[in-house]
């Protein structure tokens, strides 16, 4: 009786020997999953960490409107507001954004110090004497300003037949595309297009478009503000001219100049 007991007992432990692997490995894949999917949940958190730091040292989106002639019904200074019936201020930080001068990443209808700085920026980087001071827009801001969104009169021969009347600023290490276009195309032939004098920022390239269209891209990798000459020649119509400005940025969304 107790050898047959015994032979029971060393049976079920040699089972046991057996069957512990099994319910060990079983055990052990059930944990590797679970610690597999804990893993992989954190790896996604920390990708969109990694991307929410990368957008925030990269600064600010500057999303720059589309802007249409820009003409100011009064002088404006810091402290003016927008009205329901006025939206000169929202007007102006548009401009100025366009023109790489306002760095807030959205215009916010209120004349405060950025768009002080802005316009002082703007001023002295065209040469303007403001005879209410700088920082003020006054009537030569004022006037420099709709000359340059309305394609107004200046000293720039055939200025009038190549749009836009500027450039929109980049930013650098940021992707740049802007187009330029001949106005009132007439004739046959394609428009040959050329940078005459200056030079386009470092990182861009000037490519010829369709028949009328010019387009300035790359990536600029260096900040100032670039002035050039930009041609379109025809062999029926002869060359047209245009004298732009394109400001390029700092990476952390701060302007490049005074």
């Amino acid at each position: 009786m107790l050898k047959k007991r015994a032979n029971i007992l060393i049976l079920v432990l040699i089972t046991g020997l057996f069957l512990s692997p099994l319910t060990v490995s079983a055990q052990s894949k059930r944990e590797l999953e679970r610690e597999l999917a804990e893993l992989t949940e954190k790896l996604e958190k920390i990708k969109d960490d990694l991307q929410q730091e990368l957008k925030r040292l990269q600064g600010p989106s500057f999303s720059v409107p589309k802007l249409s002639c820009v003409n100011l019904d009064r002088n404006l200074r810091w402290g003016d507001v927008d009205t329901e019936n006025n939206d000169d201020v929202e007007k102006l930080q548009n401009f100025l954004k366009n023109q790489g001068d306002y760095v807030y990443p959205r215009a916010t209808a209120f004349f405060g110090n950025i768009t002080k700085e802005a316009v002082t920026r703007f001023q002295r980087r065209l040469g303007i004497v403001p005879g209410l001071g700088y920082g003020i827009v006054g009537r030569e801001t004022r006037d420099k300003i709709e000359d340059l969104s309305c394609d107004g009169p200046d000293d720039r021969e055939d200025n009038s037949n190549i749009s836009p009347a500027y450039l929109r600023s980049g930013i650098v290490n940021r992707p740049y595309f802007q187009t330029a276009s001949v106005k009132n195309e007439s004739g046959s032939g394609v428009w040959v297009w050329q940078i005459t004098s200056g030079a386009i920022p470092v990182g861009l390239n000037l490519s010829q478009g369709n028949s009328n269209v010019a387009i300035i891209s790359g990536t600029p990798r260096r900040a100032g503000v670039y002035n050039f000459d930009l041609s379109a020649t025809n062999y029926e119509l002869g060359r047209i001219n245009r004298r732009y400005q394109l400001i390029i940025n700092d990476t952390d969304g701060t302007l490049f100049g005074p």
